[in-house]
């Protein structure tokens, strides 16, 4: 029966190894050259699309395109960019990856920027080159991915509060900077280079001023560092006020009632009212009854305050990241279009048109009204009433649908209360509900289907799904990498069971262990009943017990003793026997007409000795050692 096995299986084994394997692999190879020449084709024609879109993107003819509504210079688009970032990471967590603005990264990646997010001191890109097919292949499968949703990623900053829960001051301190030059000694507002050193400031009319006394050199730190601070500071929102006041009320705990004192405390302390000391107690009672507050409702307001608190600390996390990464790209001598990026960052951040509305009005020196320092007046107020401006071809700027959404903002915010820093001191000042524009603090809101901005984007989400010729490659590929999984999951395994010269089947060097594959015998010897199966586990079990007991091991191996001449069985790994060894069990074969075990004994703490008699022991090393 064995001998039979063996042959079949030999012959299974050719049929698989030989044959259907190599003709399994030259139908992949066809096949990943097909996939790659559409992959390919692929990413040029996603670059190319990108590009098309973008530029063409209008509602209509009477219309400037998305693109033409940024009336921004350089620097004010890079305003837009970051306050994208942080409104995005504010909507949800699942816009701050990895410490990141989400839609920087997808928008660089639509445009075949690839960023080196593991490189010091700061990150470093590099552009698609769409002539190495290496070059394009990767990107292709970087974008296939994102579409697939197998991007690499550890998720959503689930306690973005770093550090602190409120306030700047609380924010982790900047990468550490350790290169010994200064990397924006370029200048900031245009792409010329020279050798000065000097790092102007993103502000137009502004430097950066050395941090070490009158030596006027910066270390690269400070210079970095003071770049990105500069730009937070210039993003219109601002939130200090919503910060401060957020962190007071969290804080705050309510003072014990004084009617908990006891009644002789109460009789011992009464004074007169019309003494010093009852005004001065008067006065104190009132001071705390202004703070006397419903416990269930303060613990309401301190919920719904600390989620707006870590929405507002992931988004300047998420706009302190997306500087990091603009400054980058302009300490590069690589020129890219800031305007098509910020375009593309409007896109994968999903905020509403009402917000976007909102920052052009802010950011845009076309619109942007002068603030004088001597008034108090909303940043909104400047786009109420929206105005336009003419651009090229007769058209209005910004589009409708930005000034559809600037007139809903106004009407939403017509006569709402704003609060500005000289009027406000660093006093408790507990609400009984969070409304929206708490402390000038009004939740950015995502973009939706109805939302007017979404109809410009439907290109771009047309763009979000793998065409059908690359996908059946993609499932043809898929298909035959599984096929070829199991066909070495199944050769692996035949050859385990055959075995080779140097490593016998796994039957024994004869096969005698074939007959008794997967079977398992039983004995009982004292108060204990042991279990060996063959090919599997040993186990000792209380007498009556029918689940359970102690593992003395897995399968290990058969052997011949080299002195007795005698069949041996072994299981290893067992259970670990307390301030002792791993328990094993080994079994000596003798022969015998049927298989069955005769004895247990444990000789040595946790090695166990069976006994077994088989057919499989009347061998020839049997015969000759009892002159047979």
């Amino acid at each position: 029966e064995y001998d039979q096995w063996r042959s079949r299986s030999e012959e299974n084994l050719h049929q698989l190894r030989d044959v259907d394997m190599e003709i399994m692999k030259k139908d992949k190879e066809e096949l990943d050259l097909k996939l790659t020449t559409a992959k390919l084709t692929f990413a040029r024609d996603w670059i190319s699309s990108v590009m098309d879109i973008t530029s063409l993107m209008s509602t209509n003819e009477h219309q400037p395109s998305l693109k033409g509504m940024l009336i921004m210079d350089e620097m004010e688009t890079v305003s837009f960019i970051l306050s994208l970032c942080m409104l995005s990471a504010e909507i949800s967590a699942q816009n701050l990856v990895n410490g990141r603005c989400l839609a920087l990264d997808l928008a660089s990646l639509d445009l075949g920027i690839i960023w080196d997010h593991s490189s010091d001191p700061m990150p470093t890109f590099t552009l698609l080159d769409s002539e190495s097919k290496d070059s394009l292949s990767q990107y292709a499968d970087s974008i296939l991915s994102r579409i697939e949703g197998k991007e690499a990623k550890k998720g959503p900053q689930s306690n973005s509060r770093r550090g602190g829960r409120h306030g700047r001051n609380d924010r982790p301190p900047p990468p550490d900077v350790s290169s010994g030059d200064d990397p924006y000694g370029d200048d900031w507002e245009d792409n010329d280079h020279d050798d000065d050193e000097d790092i102007e400031s993103p502000h137009q009319d502004g430097e950066l001023e050395s941090s070490d006394g009158d030596s006027g050199v910066e270390s690269p730190k400070s210079s970095i560092e003071n770049i990105v601070e500069e730009l937070m500071d210039s993003l219109p929102h601002d939130r200090s006020l919503f910060r401060k006041q957020t962190s007071l009320v969290l804080n705050y705990s309510p003072p014990l009632s004084g009617k908990k004192q006891t009644k002789t405390e109460e009789i011992d302390d009464i004074v007169p009212e019309d003494s010093p000391e009852g005004a001065a107690e008067s006065e104190e009672e009132e001071q705390e009854n202004e703070h006397e507050v419903d416990p269930m409702a303060l613990k309401e307001v301190k919920l719904a305050l600390g989620r707006l608190s870590g929405s507002v600390d992931r988004g300047e996390i998420s706009a302190k990241s997306a500087a990091r990464y603009i400054v980058a790209m302009h300490a590069s001598e690589t020129v890219l279009d800031v305007e098509l990026l910020a375009l593309m960052v409007l896109y994968h951040s999903k905020i509403s048109a009402s917000d976007v509305a909102e920052l052009i009005y802010m950011i845009s020196s076309e619109f942007k009204v002068k603030e004088d320092e001597a008034t108090c007046s909303a940043p909104w107020a400047a786009m109420c009433p929206p105005r336009t401006t003419a651009g090229e071809g007769g058209r209005t700027y910004p589009p409708t649908v930005i000034v559809e959404a600037a007139q809903a903002v106004c009407d939403q915010r017509e006569g709402a209360a704003y609060v500005c820093s000289s009027q406000i001191e660093e006093e408790l000042n507990l609400p009984t509900e969070v409304s929206d524009g708490y402390y000038n603090y009004y939740e950015p809101r995502g973009r939706d289907v109805d939302d007017g901005l979404s109809a410009y984007f439907q290109d771009l989400d047309g763009m979000q799904m793998i065409p059908a010729d690359l996908s059946d490659l993609m499932k043809q590929r898929d298909s035959v990498e599984k096929e070829l999984k199991s066909l070495s999951i199944r050769i692996s395994s035949l050859e385990r069971e055959l075995g080779d010269d140097s490593d016998k089947s796994k039957y024994g060097a004869d096969g005698e262990l074939y007959t008794m594959r997967d079977s398992c015998h039983k004995v009982e010897q004292g108060k204990y009943e042991y279990e060996v199966c063959i090919f599997g586990k040993a186990t000792q079990r209380d007498i009556g017990q029918r689940s359970g007991g102690t593992n003395l091991g897995q399968w290990h191996s058969a052997t011949v003793d080299e002195n007795s001449g005698k069949r041996l069985l072994k299981w290893t790994g067992g259970t670990k026997c307390w301030n002792g060894p791993v328990r094993s069990a080994e079994v000596s074969i003798t022969c015998g007409a049927k298989t069955k075990l005769l004895s247990a004994d444990e000789p040595e703490t946790c090695r166990y000795i069976l006994e077994m008699e088989s057919p499989v022991g009347c061998d020839e090393s049997f015969k000759q050692s009892n002159a047979l």
